[in-house]
């Protein structure tokens, strides 16, 4: 069986490997291998319909010259888009196999939905044997990256976009688990206002009225055992918030909804010298 030309195919687990030394530190990793190294790292299980693959690609926050860099090593060729054109693609990679099907890497200015300043800044580096010293995208950043997907992007709203998103709740849950192992609680406490701010947004409500992913479960509330206010006060407080923000948007949707349906029952009543009649 062949596979369709221009269809784009997974990279291979050595791939990624071997990227991500080509690439690290200098790129960040972000999008679908991110949250598909995180979840190896933290032995984070994946669900039935990303078992095989989180995504087929790879992206990084990095310049042109990087993707040239990458596209020489590789052997690959290398796409730099013109100073005119309006994309988000600083670069691509490519590789075409027999088939006409395509391998592919990303080099992006940003994320959509997110500020790129801010995910630099938290992003994550850690030494990864066999690869060297890698740059990637803060748990946290990754959830978030998944719901602006999920809320931007009407073409990521498929059963794997969704899958993603319900990963990375269990992923930065994880995360949490081992910060405050590592750290103590105050560190999580911070990291816990970081993901009720994100369950707050717009982009989340939205996400969890349309698919039901809820970013408060990324939060092992019983991991905080000496936070005695946390339990009284503050969880409470950001329960009730975030409902009461949820609520108001469906109440908003099935207003619109219900204004938006033809009404029954109504007919033009037309008189009897009306020459239409």
């Amino acid at each position: 069986m062949t596979t369709r030309p221009d269809v784009a195919t997974p990279l291979t687990p050595a791939e990624v490997r071997q990227i991500l030394s080509l690439c690290a530190p200098r790129g960040l990793l972000v999008g679908g291998q991110a949250l598909a190294f995180w979840a190896d790292h933290l032995q984070v299980a994946r669900p039935p319909g990303l078992a095989t693959v989180v995504t087929v690609d790879a992206d990084f926050i990095g310049d042109a010259a990087l993707a040239r860099s990458l596209g020489r090593r590789l052997g690959w060729q290398t796409w730099i888009p013109a100073i005119d054109d309006a994309t988000p693609q600083t670069g691509k990679v490519t590789h075409r196999l027999r088939s006409g099907a395509v391998k592919q890497v990303d080099f992006l200015s940003g994320v959509i939905g997110l500020t790129t300043k801010d995910l630099v800044r938290r992003a994550v580096e850690l030494d990864v044997p066999e690869i060297g010293r890698v740059r990637v995208l803060h748990p946290i950043d990754v959830l978030d990256s998944r719901i602006q997907n999920l809320h931007l992007l009407t073409e990521k709203r498929t059963d794997a976009g969704v899958a993603q998103a319900r990963l990375a709740v269990d992923v930065v849950r994880a995360f949490l688990r081992q910060e405050i192992a590592r750290r103590g609680e105050r560190p999580g406490l911070k990291l816990l206002e970081r993901i009720a701010a994100i369950a707050a947004d717009i982009a989340a409500v939205r996400v969890f009225l349309l698919f039901g992913i809820d970013p408060l479960r990324a939060v092992p509330l019983e991991e905080f055992r000496t936070t005695s206010a946390l339990h009284r006060v503050r969880w409470p407080q950001i329960v009730a918030e975030v409902g009461e923000k949820r609520e108001t948007l469906r109440e908003l949707a099935q207003g619109a909804k219900s204004s938006s349906a033809p009404r029954r029952g109504t007919r033009t009543r037309l008189r009897r010298d009306d020459p239409t009649r």
